[in-house]
């Protein structure tokens, strides 16, 4: 008998520390929080900055197909110009 209850109070310490092992105090849980806030804290502006540049980026492009397209067609109104002011010149100098 006394044997049994050695046992039973042997096995029962050991099964108690591992629930209390398995639960996490208000401390650790405080502390995980502030890793987690710290860690977006120092990584939300390198991601926001780099979604910036990128939008940028993407948008200078626009800009600057949208200016190669027009020196372009600045350069053919240019040429109808040119090719207008000739005809006008050469019918004047006709009688």
């Amino acid at each position: 008998m006394q044997e049994n209850l050695q046992n039973n109070q042997s096995s029962n310490p050991p099964f108690e520390w591992e629930i209390e092992e398995n639960f996490l105090d208000t401390r650790m849980l405080f502390m995980a929080f502030c890793m987690l806030f710290g860690t977006l804290v120092l990584f939300f502006p390198k991601v926001y900055l780099a979604n910036n540049i990128y939008y940028l980026s993407k948008e200078i492009a626009t800009l600057h197909t949208n200016k190669e397209i027009l020196d372009e067609e600045n350069k053919k109104l240019r040429r109808e110009l040119e090719d207008i002011t000739f005809q006008f010149v050469v019918r004047d100098n006709l009688p």
